[in-house]
């Protein structure tokens, strides 16, 4: 569990002090004593800390239930006071018993609260945000735990704690501690200037100390007569210092240092565990979400296509990450009129994804009734604007067709293209226009023409332009038109084909962008010596 870091520097002082006396019990909550003698002197009852001998009261020290050696602790009234002045009475015996009662009570919340805090810091240890429940947090706390009292244990020591850095490694912080009483958790950090006895362990140094008049020296966190400072790191990166602490002079020595050094490494091996394991939990939660909002958005793209006699339709969309911004949508009126759209969102990976959604529902809420393609990009934009599509740019091509007479009226908002292949060839079909949602009561422009047997119109968003930009070194619609001339891209299943094989060979070191596209073919008139089928 040794890193490999610079072999251990051993600094050592010689001066004795005694021993600090052991704390009560009462002490570890601040007041309690104060209250014991207080409530005695006021009522004339003595009161003192026995077992729970129910299923209640409070652990000093532990876990908020019991364990092995670990009993719940109780206030009780044992018996009137012994330095009751002769004649004095007693305050009556059950009003006493309902106040203990009720500080019992403030006492179990109060240990509690502390004990989550002591979890709190062992779980900010990982440098993981806190993901487990209790339960597991118990098992990481009483882990960690674990490793320190068995080094206290075998370096015979007093206390011991584990003082983590900050991120920008300014300030050490106590996150577990064991001996120094779990107020400890509650203080400051300490700024890691001016610390030098850690800063010479952050080094891979360890430093002993064996007296205590060095302590404003080596600047000691807590007020022990003898203690050893050693890291806690991993091979990337320093996490802290871990220090044991002594309540007496010890000669400490290179054997002390070197185990201290084994004990800080099975910490660093438990939190640097411990921080792998959540993070591929978060990892695996991230890709169920994933997954779930791709289904999702995948659940609003067009299930069926219309079928028309004499045409073939088709649409689809490429996202990268299986989420993003880029629609497509094909309608039928009662009256048989088609009403497709090809557009976009432009932004990241899941605002895209819910701004694409808020713009393929403003085209469901305003149907399929509006005469004019215009019109319908106008209510659709004002829906966008008051829903706000903040910093997003909404693109929509949109077009109205009536299939017996292959007259076709469209509008455009954004960036998305159109190209009509094959007869009556045509590059600019559509020219940019003002973004969707960017501003209230937007005008488009639109156009109408007969698309005529043996063409296609092929409406694209942006993402297709660099789609082609990367696979043909152009970015004209012109060359698009060009390219589908000459590559006889001239069906609506070939520009599927076409479009899917750009995809497949897009430089696998870029991010693919999102594509969607429609291509409304009109098919050639039978002959008269032809039955139709």
């Amino acid at each position: 569990m040794i890193s490999d870091a610079p072999p251990l520097r051993i600094h050592t002082e010689d001066e004795q002090t005694s021993p600090e006396d052991d704390l009560s019990i009462a002490t570890h909550i601040p007041g309690l004593e104060d209250f014991i003698g207080s409530f005695r002197d006021a009522t004339g009852w003595e009161v003192d800390l026995t077992s729970a001998a129910t299923s209640g009261g409070f652990l000093m020290d532990a876990d908020d239930r019991p364990a092995d050696g670990n009993t719940p602790l109780e206030l009780n009234i044992v018996d009137m006071a012994s330095d009751l002045v002769p004649g004095q009475s007693c305050v009556h015996r059950e009003k006493c018993d309902g106040i203990v009662k009720s500080v019992n009570q403030i006492l179990a919340d109060f240990c509690r609260t502390r004990r989550v805090i002591d979890r709190l810091h062992a779980e900010m240890a990982t440098t993981v945000p806190v993901l487990l429940q209790s339960t597991e947090e118990d098992v990481l706390l009483e882990k960690l735990e674990a490793v320190i009292k068995q080094g206290m244990t075998i370096l015979n020591m007093s206390a011991g704690g584990v003082y983590l850095l900050d991120d920008e490694t300014r300030e050490l912080s106590l996150r577990i501690q064991v001996g120094l009483g779990i107020d400890s958790l509650l203080a400051p950090s300490r700024p890691l200037k001016g610390s030098v006895a850690d800063l010479e362990a952050l080094v891979g140094n360890s430093v002993v100390i064996k007296d205590a008049t060095q302590q404003a020296y080596w600047n000691i966190p807590e007020h022990y007569p003898s203690g050893i400072c050693v890291p806690v790191k991993t091979q990337a990166a320093p996490l802290g210092t871990l220090w044991f602490f002594s309540d007496h002079q010890r000669e400490l020595g290179e054997n002390e240092s070197q185990i201290a050094e084994m004990i800080g490494g099975r910490l660093s091996a438990e939190l640097e565990r411990e921080s792998a394991v959540r993070s591929g939990s978060v990892s695996k939660k991230f890709t169920r979400e994933i997954e779930r909002a791709r289904t999702w958005q995948t659940l609003q793209v067009p299930a069926v296509i219309p079928e028309l006699d004499g045409w073939s339709l088709i649409g689809s969309e490429f996202h990268n990450e299986g989420i993003g911004g880029s629609i497509f949508d094909f309608r039928l009126s009662d009256g048989g009129d088609l009403f497709a759209s090809v557009g976009d969102v432009q932004g990241g990976l899941f605002e895209s994804g819910l701004a694409a959604s808020s713009l393929r529902g403003a085209m469901v809420a305003h149907g399929i009734g509006h005469p004019q393609p215009s019109n319908y990009l106008h209510d659709v934009n004002n829906t966008m604007w008051n829903c706000s599509l903040g910093d997003q740019i909404g693109s929509l091509f949109h077009i109205q067709l009536q299939p017996e007479t292959g007259i076709a009226k469209w509008a455009n908002a954004g960036q998305t293209g159109a190209v009509v292949v094959g007869a009556a060839a045509e590059p600019y079909l559509v020219m940019e226009g003002s973004p969707l949602g960017t501003c209230e009561n937007e005008t488009f422009d639109g156009g109408e023409r007969v698309l005529l047997p043996n063409s296609v119109l092929f409406a694209f968003n942006e993402g297709f332009r660099e789609l082609f930009r990367a696979s043909f070194r152009r970015c004209g619609d012109d060359d698009i038109l060009n390219a589908m001339t000459l590559y006889r891209i001239n069906t609506s299943d070939r520009i599927h084909e076409w479009i899917a094989q750009m995809m497949e060979k897009f430089d696998a070191y870029r991010s693919r962008p999102d594509v969607s596209f429609i291509a409304i073919q009109r098919k050639a008139e039978p002959s008269g010596d032809e039955i139709p089928v």
